[in-house]
């Protein structure tokens, strides 16, 4: 199969198994993924938030607040399940993370003006320039920062040498290119593949002696550096040595429009953009020359006129392990006269010299030196003692497999599952755990009286701006209330000490400590009620000619509440209906769960409205599970778009329930707020039944509920 038909087919594999892949998504995975990110970074789990998007898009990245994770399509090949899915989330999950800890989006800005300034007065365009210096840095930053995991987390080695084994297959050619932007896009997957994996694009033979193979023997001991670069300005010193190597090849390739084009399809978005490096590679061993070892000792690269080893502690590389410049670079020197930064002379790379210092350029380039001076290991890479590649070159000794043994994946699978199994059972409890027997005797003689809680699986798309800013002004507001609340506490024994009291201590006075305040929490369980009755699906609204239904314009303005109190206060929510013969809970958040995004606007698209409703049976649920909890402030919030109906005595049997529900709520010590919202003439004709029913309640539009429900829970919080 070419290489164009495997691509056709995993986008097909895809689409049919988008909905195997949404399902899959919405589950405990997340909630996994999301407790891992703490242990990746080391900040708290819920300090990063985590969207794994839906079978559409493929791409991962992060910006150092949230980190979005895609599937590559090769994965939904049909030799994969659900299990391998968890295994490529966790590694690229790693894989992302690693950036937050360890990348320099700074480095990669200026590399990309650096390389920019040079070629386009050799006649390449800006825009190509920079994508070429933004692909080759985020191409070795990627295996430095893999490496990196897998010295500090070697449990993270199989699941990334899965990923990157099919990144490889991917890149895999059928024949050599017949134009430059072909040309160009195989010599960057070839790139790609060899610092990902240690290994050659498969079919590489053909381009074997062709101007792509002197072009890379010239520049893979840049690679091997990078891998093992100490720091992110390491990495980034050793590509622009690898730039300015191949700038000849690049300029020869991207003549063409066309040709650009490509090179621009084959560039990443930003991936990272994060500045807070603080893990690095493990330096080179004690007594290593920091060199690259290139198959001669440090005497004979001397005796051949190459520069000396301490000349790399000048050039800005911080002791990262880099090749030298001298002979054996792939090309002659003095073709190409350009001015490099830093005053070197750029080096053509027309000459048919390989990397290696042997006669043949076969086999040695890669040996360790005769000194014993090398690099630190690469953990990624391929290690098979006979491997051959297509260039036909033997590698050295002591290489890891490639492949992953059938031991390794059932590994794999089996702590994926254990880990989906707990997670299943953590957050979600069956009805028998809680029991809910008493409230049904007190419906013996209703006809619907059988309570089931659901947990239905949710996207984690990110809010939309026009719902995230709101949101967020309202977290703002409530974390300056509880900051004003929990004031830093003073005269304490023991603490941080207050300069402001120093001159205490000449009177011997031992109070010169205070104490800060608790965490900035509110004393409050909410738990919000929602109608999910069919009359839900009605318009509420419509704006700009988009009509929206009072369960959409109704979740949307709670999602915010769930946003801003999620870290503040524990906060359940579900969705209540009558359907199927069963008074139904869609619980769409736990209280003590932690979640990354908003359940309730992403529930929109995947739960749907039931049929009828029973709302004195689901105020009782929530008051039993109120009343066990162990905040001082407890807060039910009932929102409700129409009267009680699936009662055996009809609505008024119905509003006699929640008025005794009601009733019950309070006397327990739970406030209990009840929201009406409907159009005007809706409310005028249900304004008496809901006073009777609750006594107070806040009667509102549905397009003006996102105001109520602000001004209610700021008020709330002030008095937790």
């Amino acid at each position: 199969m070419s290489q164009k038909e495997e691509y056709k087919r995993l986008k097909l594999l895809r689409e049919t198994r988008a909905k195997e892949y949404n399902e899959f998504t919405r589950g405990g995975i997340v909630s996994i993924l999301q407790r891992l990110i703490g242990f990746l970074t080391d900040k708290p789990s819920d300090g990063i938030s985590l969207y794994v998007s839906s079978a559409k898009s493929d791409s991962s990245y992060t910006n150092g607040k949230s980190i979005t994770l895609g599937m590559p399509d090769m994965f939904y090949d049909l030799r994969y399940g659900v299990l391998d899915w968890g295994s490529i989330l966790k590694a690229l999950l790693a894989h992302e993370s690693q950036h937050i800890n360890s990348s320099s989006f700074k480095e990669l800005e200026k590399i990309q003006e650096d390389y920019a300034a040079y070629m386009v007065p050799r006649g390449l365009s800006k825009a190509t320039a920079m994508d070429v210096a933004k692909t080759m840095l985020n191409i070795l930053e990627d295996g430095r920062i893999e490496n990196i995991i897998v010295h500090k987390l070697p449990g993270f080695r199989i699941p990334l040498l899965l990923l990157n084994s099919e990144i490889r297959r991917m890149g895999g050619l059928d024949e050599a290119a017949k134009t430059p932007g072909q040309e160009y896009c195989d010599f960057h997957n070839q790139i790609l593949s060899y610092t990902k994996t240690g290994r050659h694009l498969p079919n590489i033979a053909v381009y074997a002696g062709s101007r792509l193979e002197t072009e890379f023997r010239a520049i893979q001991r840049y690679i091997d550096a990078a891998v093992v670069a100490v720091t992110a300005k390491d990495c980034a010193n050793l590509c622009r040595k690898l730039l300015w190597q191949i700038s000849d090849y690049i300029l020869e390739l991207l003549k063409s429009k066309e040709a650009q084009d490509k090179a621009s399809e084959m560039t990443p978005s930003d991936e990272f953009t994060t500045d807070s490096e603080c893990e690095y590679n493990p330096a080179p061993s004690p007594g290593s020359s920091g060199d690259s070892s290139e198959g001669s000792s440090s005497s004979d690269k001397k005796g051949r006129g190459d520069k000396d080893e301490s000349a790399d502690s000048e050039n800005g590389n911080g002791g990262t392990p880099e090749p030298n410049d001298g002979e054996g670079s792939g090309s002659k020197k003095g073709e190409g006269d350009e001015s490099k930064p830093g005053g070197e002379k750029s080096k053509g790379s027309k000459g048919g010299g390989d990397s290696s210092s042997s006669k043949d350029g076969k086999g040695e380039g890669r040996d360790k030196s005769s000194n014993g001076n090398r690099l630190p290991e690469r953990l990624l890479t391929d290690r098979s003692e006979d491997w051959t590649d297509d260039f036909s070159e033997t590698g050295p000794e002591g290489y890891l497999p490639l492949t992953i043994t059938p031991e390794e994946m059932a590994r794999l699978r089996q702590g994926v599952s254990d880990e989906m199994e707990m997670e299943d059972k953590e957050l979600k409890p069956s009805a028998s755990t809680r029991s809910m027997e008493k409230i049904e005797e007190m419906y013996a003689g209703e006809r619907d009286r059988i309570f089931e809680e659901s947990f239905p699986a949710v996207t984690t798309s990110p809010l939309p701006p026009e719902i995230l800013n709101p949101a967020r002004q309202l977290e703002k507001k409530l974390e300056k209330v509880l900051h004003q609340k929990h004031t830093e506490q003073r005269g304490r024994r023991h603490g941080a000490l207050d300069v402001r009291s120093m001159y205490r201590s000449r009177l011997r006075d031992p109070h010169v400590f205070y104490k800060k305040g608790s965490p900035i929490k509110a004393d409050m369980a909410a738990f919000i009620l929602m109608d999910n009755s069919g009359s839900m699906a009605s318009v509420g609204a419509t704006i700009e000619d988009l009509m929206f239904s009072k369960s959409v314009l109704s979740r949307v303005a709670a999602a915010q509440i769930e946003y801003a109190l999620r870290n503040l206060a524990a906060l359940k929510i579900s969705l209540f209906d009558v359907s199927c013969g069963k008074v139904r809970h869609a619980t769409l958040k736990q209280f003590d769960e932690k979640t990354n995004g908003t359940r309730l606007y992403n529930s929109v698209n995947s739960v749907g409205v039931g049929c009828g409703n029973k709302d004195g049976y689901s105020i009782r649920v929530a008051t039993k599970e109120l009343s066990a909890r162990r905040e001082s402030l407890k807060v039910l919030l009932i929102l409700s778009d129409g009267l009680p109906s699936d009662y055996n005595g009809g609505p008024r049997a119905g509003v006699e329930d929640v008025r005794n529900a009601v009733k019950e709520a309070r006397r327990r010590g739970i406030i209990v707020i009840p929201i009406m919202f409907g159009d005007a003439r809706f409310r005028a004709q249900s304004v008496e039944d809901f006073t009777y029913m609750y006594e107070s309640f806040i009667s509102c539009n549905p397009i003006d509920i996102s105001e109520e429900f602000q001004k209610l829970f700021y008020n709330l919080v002030k008095k937790s």
